[in-house]
């Protein structure tokens, strides 16, 4: 059959229809490729085979001697048999499809074995579940101090988790760290480390986002002005930041220690994010004179700007601050 006849956007949008987008780009890597299927169904009669080069035509017919089920071969270019080496075969799955429902094997060994917490009930994940998923996708070693597991189905479909660590790098002088939220579309990653997700100031935060809204074809293009980017970068942020302030509010203390080694982020935040800046605000801490905190040795407490004028006097018109 030939595909010529329709128009070269017609054809990709057909053929991405039909087969899905990991079968399309098979032809980036083979220039030849063979299907083979034969149904679990008796009644539906002989098997049958697929093969096209990929240059707009393909060839189909009954096949022999296939069992149930369906074979693929890809007749590797040249250039990229780097495809079937085991240690590449392995990164690839490890990096982008880790996550798929379905058990992968490579030579009888199953590879993807870390489970997408994200896409089940807040309730059925233990501790256990979230320590080893934060340590895998941040590559760390520490537990983490905050963890936020949020869904959402307006305005846009949303699963995602959330980690918030012990430290970081960037205190010891190190590199400006890069974004630490993964964007997946149904269990598939999309970009990882997507700088478009959450604003920079937020770069702390580790995790992962799932939504089935965003296509899997989307290009990287389409992700720097998508609008469905940016509605879900405002949704999560907003989302994040009432998640510190109830944080706050549930532990003052734990908060004081978050805000003790992540404050130069939020303090970015106000400055740099025009649109959150009066609620980023409201979570900085700062040091007054009045109250100190009793047996810390004198230690003086950490007070909110909403704390401090709550217990303003009457007629008190000015507050005295000064800059570090």
């Amino acid at each position: 059959k030939n595909l010529d006849s329709m128009g070269s956007s017609e054809a990709t949008e057909n053929i991405i229809g039909q087969f899905g987008v990991g079968f399309y780009s098979v032809f980036m890597v083979a220039d030849k490729v063979e299907v083979y299927s034969k149904s679990a169904d008796p009644s539906k009669g002989d098997a049958h085979y697929w093969t096209s080069t990929g240059d707009g035509t393909y060839n189909i017919g009954k096949a022999e001697g296939v069992q149930r089920g369906t074979k693929i071969i890809m007749h590797l270019k040249e250039d990229e048999k780097n495809f079937s080496e085991k240690r590449h075969l392995e990164d690839i799955i490890d990096k982008y499809s880790n996550f798929i429902g379905f058990p992968m094997y490579l030579n009888g060994r199953k590879l993807n074995m870390v489970q997408a917490i994200w896409t089940r009930s807040k309730s059925d994940v233990t501790e256990e579940q979230h320590l080893e998923f934060y340590r895998y996708i941040s590559g760390s070693y520490d537990a983490p101090r905050y963890t936020l597991h949020f869904t959402a189905d307006v305005p846009i479909q949303i699963n995602s988790i959330f980690y918030v660590g012990e430290s970081h790098t960037e205190k010891y002088g190190m590199a400006r760290m890069e974004p630490g939220v993964s964007l997946y579309s149904r269990k598939v990653l999309i970009t990882p480390k997507s700088k478009k997700l959450l604003p920079e100031w937020l770069r702390f935060v580790k995790g992962v986002v799932d939504s089935e809204d965003i296509p899997l074809n989307i290009s990287r293009e389409n992700m720097q002005d998508s609008a469905l980017i940016n509605k879900i970068n405002n949704v999560l942020t907003k989302k994040l930041i009432s998640f510190f302030a109830d944080e706050a509010k549930k532990d003052p203390t734990k908060y004081e220690e978050f805000h003790n080694e992540f404050s130069t982020f939020l303090k970015e935040g106000v400055c740099t994010d025009y649109v959150n800046k009066e609620k980023i605000a409201r979570l900085l801490r700062f040091q007054t004179s009045l109250e100190k905190d009793e047996g810390a040795n004198d230690k003086v407490k950490m007070q909110s700007l909403d704390d401090y004028v709550s217990r303003m006097k009457i007629g008190q018109k000015a507050i005295y601050y000064l800059c570090a």
